[in-house]
């Protein structure tokens, strides 16, 4: 490996330890095992509490379809997050157990570029006889 590769190699994974050492200890960034979702999840955490929600990342993420339970209402929030670097513009698998989905897109400079809010709610027939 040639000295400049190895310097830029290094410095990722330093960077990457450093930032996993503080989400460890920060409840909007510790539990997703990827960092991109960390990082996706953290937006939407924050997202979220400007709206004047209670959001809260869920300490188990393996299955359950969301990422995010809202405290005030019990609203759950499926986040997922993607970068210049995805070419295909797919993520993972979308799963139904959520109330809320939220999609958020990064520019090339790491800004947000989108970020989307779909709403699921299920309509209730009342029928008066």
């Amino acid at each position: 490996m040639n000295k400049e590769r190895k310097n830029v190699s290094l410095a990722y994974l330093k960077a990457r330890k450093i930032f996993r050492e503080y989400a460890d200890q920060d409840p909007g960034l510790q539990f997703n095992e990827k960092i991109l979702g960390r990082i996706g999840e953290a937006i939407a955490h924050s997202f979220l509490e400007h709206l004047g929600r209670k959001p809260i990342v869920n300490i188990n993420q393996t299955n359950p379809g969301y990422d995010i339970t809202c405290q005030d209402n019990g609203e759950q929030v499926s986040v997922k997050m993607i970068t210049n670097e995805n070419k295909s513009g797919s993520t993972s698998k979308i799963r139904k157990s959520f109330n809320i989905f939220m999609g958020i897109e990064l520019s090339q400079d790491f800004k947000i570029k989108r970020l989307v809010l779909f709403l699921k709610r299920v309509l209730i027939n009342i029928n008066q006889n």
